[in-house]
This record gives structure tokens, C-alpha cells and sequence, in this order.
């Protein structure tokens, strides 16, 4: 299996296509991955995360993360905004919920 087929996990499959989360820790390479796979493949897209951590340098808002104070993450996560979400000791991160929801209609939050 190589390292590429590894890292992307199928979650949810329809007439429509297929969703693939892309999950490692930090510095393992993600980025490289996605726009690997961005270069290579049509019909595909990323959807852009929401986070409370500070922008790093070289960083842009709506490209890499969408950059939110924990209040405002804290209102979405109870609009029920986020397809999930994840809190470490000191940030929160999570992919927003309705352009998945348009698509795979069926899956629970």
C-alpha cells in the first residue's frame, strides 16, 4: 500500500463522490499531501478548518485555517457549525459542517 493510498481514509462514499479526511500529526506532512493530490486529480477540493490558534507566519485566513477567537468557535460549535471538532490544551480546530451536509445529507454530526 503506498504511503499516499495509507494516508487517506474513505469516511463516507455516494453517487456523488467520496469524502477522504486527511488525519496525521503535526508535521507529518498533510499539506504536502493535499496539494500533491490537488495537482494531480480533478473534481476535488478542501474544505478549510476552523481554528483558535494564532496565524504563523507565512499563514493566510480562508486559505490555510479560517483564524476565530474561542468565543466565536465556542458559538459555532453550539449552532452546531462544525462536522466535528477537537480541542487541545491550548487551541480548538474544526472543519465546517454544511457543505458537507449539502452533500452527504445523511451523515450525523
Amino acid at each position: 500500500m503506498s504511503s499516499t493510498s495509507s494516508a487517506l481514509s474513505s469516511v463516507a462514499s455516494t453517487a456523488r463522490g467520496t469524502l477522504y479526511i486527511i488525519s496525521a500529526p503535526s508535521g507529518a506532512g498533510k499539506t504536502t499531501l493535499v496539494k500533491a493530490l490537488l495537482e494531480r486529480m480533478d473534481g476535488i477540493g478542501v474544505s478549510v478548518s476552523h481554528t483558535t490558534r494564532a496565524q504563523r507566519p507565512g499563514e493566510q485566513n480562508t486559505v490555510n485555517y479560517h483564524f476565530v477567537d474561542v468565543d466565536h468557535f465556542k458559538t459555532m460549535i453550539e449552532q452546531g457549525d462544525f462536522f466535528e471538532h477537537a480541542q487541545s490544551s491550548t487551541t480548538s480546530m474544526a472543519p465546517l459542517a454544511p457543505p458537507w451536509r449539502h452533500v452527504y445529507p445523511q451523515a450525523k454530526t
